[in-house]
């Protein structure tokens, strides 16, 4: 046993060179392969004195060259990571890409980056972030584009690091340069911590060259931002969205007065706010177009109805598009609302029908061409005073869209002979279809100056595909081959969804095409399959 313990210890490692430190001949040459010392290992054999020193000592010649081999192999390892990047920087050089001019490989970001998209400055993963990213002539390219940097959309979160948001911030100030600024301070806001103050404070110094703000109550009201704002007029302000940030109707108090000098607000969206603080604190005799959702109409206790009606007739008379959308109208004035511009009316879902009845007999529009009335929380509400409000104000619809209201209602439809656009939809459609070939009540053709049809159908039972032969027989009745008719039908888009099992459907739905070219009408259709029918 002794022989073969002095065959392993005669096994001689390689000494580095004085000179460069390398091994020369290659590292696999050296690596240990002599079987005899894994023999002992399992035989138990145990080393004498002498031989114990041997073997300290090669382990100390292990060790050594353990050491020089792994620094050999790190600087390897440096070498082939750089001649890899060496070797990519050759390729990027005659890549495709390269040849690609800047401007090219613009337009091709503005099709990724939508220039209406707001830029979202507290996701790093916002796709304009990742492009700066992706290599230095990738980041001048986007920077460059100042179409990119005009709309801003800032959330304060709480796994968002303020340096980095800052510097986002920033960033996207330097590279919009003069540019106007659409910003949006999401619902996700959430605090307001030192870290992101430098950042936010950087945008509110910019707010003379915002012309659109999306946000919510809780932001304006914090006093930072009512410090800097309130020296700011805010006056190529154009476009304004406002939130209620807490639960329940927000009234704003005072602190709306930092919009006093935003006398070009032409675009006013309200959610969950109180509608007369709005009134009294900014200026709305610019304004052209007006959203109310669940909004409080209500005038102040210590209002008189005709003062609130003549405020909201002074300030409102240059309104062309409004829309009341679920707002509740307990306690409305007594006095007529006039908008004389007013040309687009949308009325959705109001809370109860005493109120809506009540605002139809107020309301005065002599301009209206476009109204659409959905009902879908209160399909059973009268539409009586809607027609009404129409024929008192000697208005002229020309287009109406009108969803979930009940067949009772239908005739109201018919009293608009001068509709030449009609959009139907979420209500039974098979009355409706009926009550437009033939006007029983005046005896003649319904809508006779309908231009374009648009039907939404929920197809879910086979009985219902019998709406297909009212179609027909509409299409028929508007032939531009018959010299009996009115000819100004041209257009029927339908879309449809359809059981999964109700094959019948879908023959039907070829059928009106076909039927649509021989009446001279197109007749264009839209079916998806709905499995939850």
């Amino acid at each position: 046993m002794a022989c073969s313990c002095e065959i392993h210890l005669s096994l001689k490692f390689p000494s580095p060179c004085n000179r460069c430190g390398t091994l020369s001949g290659g590292i696999l040459n050296y690596i240990p392969n002599n079987p005899i010392p894994y023999a002992l290992a399992r035989d138990h054999y145990i080393p004498e004195t002498t031989e114990r020193s041997q073997i300290e000592a090669l382990i100390a010649s292990c060790q050594t060259f353990r050491r020089t081999a792994q620094a050999e192999i790190s600087t390897l390892k440096w070498c082939v990571s750089d001649t890899q990047a060496y070797e990519d920087l050759l390729h990027s050089l005659i890549s495709p890409m390269n040849k690609m001019p800047n401007d090219i490989l613009g337009e091709i970001f503005s099709h990724l980056c939508q220039c209406d998209d707001f830029i979202d400055v507290s996701n790093k993963y916002d796709q304009i972030w990742v492009l700066r990213q992706v290599c230095t002539r990738w980041r001048k390219v986007v920077d460059s584009r100042s179409l990119f940097w005009r709309n801003m959309k800032v959330g304060i979160l709480p796994n968002v690091i303020g340096t980095e948001l800052n510097h986002r911030v920033r960033t996207f100030i330097e590279n919009s340069r003069e540019a106007q600024l659409r910003v949006s301070f999401c619902n996700e806001w959430r605090g307001w911590g030192n870290s992101v103050y430098d950042g936010f404070r950087d945008i509110l110094d910019e707010s003379d060259r915002w012309i659109s703000l999306e946000t919510t109550t809780n932001v304006i009201h914090h006093p930072l931002v009512q410090k800097s704002l309130q020296s700011c007029s805010l006056a190529n302000l154009r476009k304004l969205s406002l939130q209620s940030g807490y639960v329940g109707m927000d009234d704003g108090s005072d602190h709306f007065s930092i919009f006093h000098g935003s006398t070009s607000i032409a675009h006013l969206k309200l959610e969950h706010i109180y509608f007369p603080v709005i009134l009294v604190k900014i200026p709305m005799n610019n304004l052209r177009r007006l959203i109310l959702k669940n909004c409080s109409i209500n005038p102040f206790e210590d209002e008189s109805s005709a003062n609130f009606s003549s405020e909201l007739n002074s300030k409102l008379s240059s309104l062309e598009e409004l829309t009341w959308d679920s707002c509740d109208f307990h306690g409305m004035p007594s006095m007529e609302i006039t908008f004389p511009s007013l040309h687009t009316l949308s009325f959705i879902h109001n809370n109860t029908e005493a109120d809506s009845t009540e605002f139809w007999k107020i309301l005065h529009v002599p301009k209206l061409i476009n109204l659409k009335l959905d009902l879908r929380s209160f399909p059973n509400v009268e539409l009586q005073p809607i027609l009404s409000m129409i024929t008192r104000s000697k208005c002229f619809i020309k287009r109406l869209e009108v969803s979930s209201i009940t067949c009772a209602a239908i005739y109201v439809i018919n009293e608009l002979s001068d509709v030449e656009e009609l959009t139907l939809s979420r209500m039974d459609l098979h009355p409706v279809i009926q009550s437009l070939i033939w006007d029983p009540k005046n005896d003649k053709n319904a809508l006779p100056s309908l231009r374009k049809l648009d039907l939404e159908l929920i197809i879910c039972e086979v009985q219902e595909t019998e709406i297909f032969m009212h179609l027909t027989d509409f299409l028929r009745s508007r032939s531009h081959n018959t010299t009996d008719c009115h000819k100004c039908l041209t257009t029927v888009d339908i879309t449809a969804e359809i059981g999964l099992d109700i094959e019948e459907a879908h023959v039907a739905l070829k059928h009106l095409e076909l039927i649509g070219r021989e009446c001279g009408i197109a007749v264009t259709v839209t079916c998806s399959m709905d499995g939850t029918c």
